[in-house]
């Protein structure tokens, strides 16, 4: 930026892979058999969601520590696969703003299946850089939208 030098970083956490009847049982509660194929399922999404959720505190540990070795400016983006109440979002979110809070609009939406208005896409960065802009694309490349930021260095240091 300008003369500046700022580190990105560009993420995607650990997913919780949920197979298409998985899925199904989590958006709408049904099962093809009875209530012990929903016992069952519902116990294997618990282990699926605890494995996961463990796998990403670790990464948004090593992602935290990078972040506080960075000698420059911050900027991290990508899919944290976690809400912003996680404790992976607080973890990475630390020191930063979260572009989103600063200049976003509505319910910041960014995954595009299933689970209508979650937010578990994200751009963070440090308090040096300015958020002049920020929105959400909705168009569909993918099973998220695509989050568009404009940044400039603050003019204190």
């Amino acid at each position: 930026m300008n003369q500046d030098t700022i580190s990105v970083f560009n993420l995607h956490l650990k997913s919780n892979r949920f197979d298409a009847a998985e899925t199904q049982f989590v958006t709408t509660g049904e099962t093809k058999n009875n209530s012990k194929d929903a016992f069952s399922k519902t116990k294997a999404i618990y282990s699926k969601l605890e494995r996961s959720s463990i796998n990403r505190g670790l990464e948004a540990t090593q992602v935290s520590k990078l972040v506080s070795k960075s000698k420059h400016p911050v900027i991290i983006c990508g899919d944290l696969n976690d809400i912003p109440s996680s404790y992976v979002y607080f973890k990475i979110r630390n020191q930063l703003q979260d572009v989103f809070l600063k200049k976003g609009k509505g319910m910041g939406a960014t995954f595009n299946q299933r689970i209508p208005l979650l937010r578990i896409d994200y751009i963070f960065c440090s308090e040096k850089i300015h958020v002049k802009a920020f929105r959400i694309d909705p168009e569909t490349f993918s099973d998220h939208f695509p989050l568009i930021a404009n940044f400039e260095m603050s003019k204190y240091k």
